[in-house]
């Protein structure tokens, strides 16, 4: 909870991809739901074999590799010595990963990912030095002597950013060779981690041909409406002239009548 719990929370609710207005103003953000692209059972299950196989290289990395190797106080680099420097290369490449999918970078969200993720260390020495009673009493110093296991930890920490865009490559590559290319949002980073950055790349794209839209559409409503006014002038136009041409006839026809009523009038 102390060391990953509140960076996660931190990152699921306030650690938004658009203003809130504009979440309300573009429903077309909400897409990624109703495709099922932020989670399927294809994603759920690529995320799994990418977290078995990032397991295996922890897990050598950290402990079997350096196992059995002497430490300054005298003791053996062996199981609880490998355990937590496991744990601790677990804390850390959740906080990468945290820090890799991060849309806003403010002052207080990178703060408190880097205080939870380096109170590991804190709270181990604590535990080590003054802590008699716990099995990880005075491991401290072989904690911290393995060259082997630093060396790791550097290779797995940056494997999110060497390792991780390689396979990604690799899998894009496959797929276009396949004829089927796939690039999900949510997809694990060892897999889709740049398909993800083409989406960040294409989002103001699509919000433009968004906007793009709305416009055209604004303009065919105007032009709508522009014809619609010159069909109803062309009508009023229709109107008035028949109106003149009836009132035309009607003039002439009672000067007729007239002619011939005063011609009966007036002897020959």
């Amino acid at each position: 909870m102390n060391f990953t719990g509140l960076p996660i929370q931190w990152y699921a609710l306030f650690d938004w991809q658009y203003p809130k207005q504009q979440l309300v103003d573009e429903p077309i953000h909400y897409r990624l739901g109703m495709e099922n692209k932020c989670f399927s059972t294809g994603i759920f299950w690529k995320w799994l074999i990418y977290a078995f196989f990032q397991g295996i290289m922890v897990l050598f990395l950290g402990m079997y590799f350096p196992s059995n190797s002497p430490t300054p106080n005298g003791k053996d680099y062996f199981f609880w010595d490998g355990g937590h420097f496991v744990y601790f290369l677990c804390i850390f490449l959740v906080s990468g990963v945290l820090l890799k999918r991060m849309n806003n970078y403010n002052a207080f969200g990178v703060g408190l990912l880097f205080v939870s993720a380096t109170s590991f260390f804190w709270v181990l020495y604590l535990e080590c030095e003054f802590l008699k009673t716990s099995v990880v009493y005075a491991i401290w110093i072989s904690f911290l002597s393995s060259p082997t296991a630093w060396l790791g930890s550097i290779l797995v920490l940056t494997s999110l950013w060497t390792i991780d865009p390689m396979v990604s490559l690799t899998y894009e590559k496959l797929c276009d060779c396949c004829c089927r290319k796939r690039t999900n949002k949510t997809s694990p980073s060892s897999i889709c981690f740049d398909g993800e950055t083409e989406m960040t790349q294409k989002r103001p794209n699509q919000v433009s041909d968004y906007d793009s839209g709305d416009k055209l559409l604004d303009g065919n409503q105007k032009r709508s409406s522009y014809l619609d006014k010159q069909r109803y002038d062309d009508r009023d136009n229709t109107a008035g002239s028949v109106i003149m041409i009836g009132k035309a006839k009607l003039a002439t026809s009672n000067q007729n009548v007239s002619g011939e009523d005063l011609g009966e009038i007036v002897p020959e």
